[in-house]
């Protein structure tokens, strides 16, 4: 497992060359990444990753690594999800690292969850729904179009990114960050929304512990609220 800090680029490079048993070239880190920033970002759990330029192909062989179950590719090869949906974009991006919860019965939320102030702003002012049960500050009970088209705005409005540097996970980053960076990913009986498109205005889903955790993948009505879907912003220092 990885760590999520800073480190030399040879290092990196040769760590994850290691892991994925392949040559890999990290890019320069970028002039954003000052202290400063870094330690402010850290307060909302934000933490700097470095993806590689690969495809995780189902045919791959990487020892240890969980990789995306059956369906997920099944659905590349019939056209329901990108053709490059196993592709990582090779960049810098700052993950959320906020640990999750087990779903209970609608009212659970993310251990000290550091986005709960904005997303209970957006629910006190009517922007974003819930349920009866729902806690204002959980981010759970948001659909999918909502975090697309409001939470992730209001994110980077906060943080001062541009609004197309903060957006939702695909379903191939939760993998890789799962296998390479963040323990804590896929250990929790919810599932997380995921960026990417299905058919025709649907979108993907997963990481539910019970269905494989990390190899988790399927698909939900990007309108659908589910009390035990949640989501996390990510934010793309790739041009």
């Amino acid at each position: 497992m990885l760590l999520p800090v800073i480190v030399s680029q040879y290092d990196l490079s040769q760590v994850l060359a290691s892991r994925l048993r392949m040559p890999v070239l990290v890019d320069p880190i970028p002039l954003e990444f000052t202290p400063e920033n870094l330690a402010r970002w850290a307060k909302f759990g934000l933490r700097p990753v470095f993806l590689p330029d690969v495809e995780i192909t189902e045919d791959m062989d990487i020892p240890g690594w969980t990789k995306p179950g059956r369906w997920f590719y099944d659905q590349i090869g019939n056209g329901k999800i990108r053709a490059d949906s196993a592709k990582l974009f090779q960049g810098w991006y700052l993950t959320d690292f906020s640990i999750g919860t087990d779903c209970t019965n609608g009212t659970q939320v993310f251990q000290d969850d550091p986005f709960s102030l904005v997303i209970a702003s957006l629910r006190e002012h009517e922007k974003i729904g819930k349920f009866d049960n729902t806690p204002y500050g959980s981010r759970f009970a948001i659909t999918n179009d909502e975090w697309r088209n409001v939470v992730c705005p209001s994110i980077a409005e906060e943080l001062g990114f541009r609004p197309e540097q903060v957006r939702l996970e695909r379903a191939i980053e939760f993998n890789a960050i799962g296998n390479l960076y963040d323990p804590n990913r896929g250990k929790f009986n919810i599932l997380e929304w995921f960026e990417d498109i299905f058919g025709d205005s649907s979108r993907l889903s997963g990481g539910d512990c019970g269905d494989g955790g990390l190899s988790d993948v399927y698909c939900c009505g990007s309108n659908s609220r589910s009390a035990d879907i949640a989501g996390r912003p990510l934010v793309s220092f790739v041009s």
